[in-house]
């Protein structure tokens, strides 16, 4: 587990506090995240700050997420 939260930390957590964008890199309340769940090869699901966006391999209509400018 710790070998986990090392491996976030270091392509999620780091890098949004690089940049200043103090409200992501973290899964907790609050914050914005985006989530991919993985079984061996194949994509299972994407949540995208908070919203299910792709679920069996279907996209489902909802644009929660935007492109961060900097």
């Amino acid at each position: 587990r710790a070998a986990l939260q090392k491996i976030f930390q270091k392509m999620s957590l780091a890098p949004s506090r690089k940049y200043g964008l103090l409200e992501r890199g973290s899964v907790a309340e609050g914050s914005y995240a985006d989530l991919v769940f993985l079984r061996e090869d194949k994509v299972m699901k994407t949540i995208v700050n908070g919203k299910l966006v792709f679920e069996d391999g279907k996209f489902l209509k909802v644009y929660p997420g935007r492109v961060l400018k900097r």
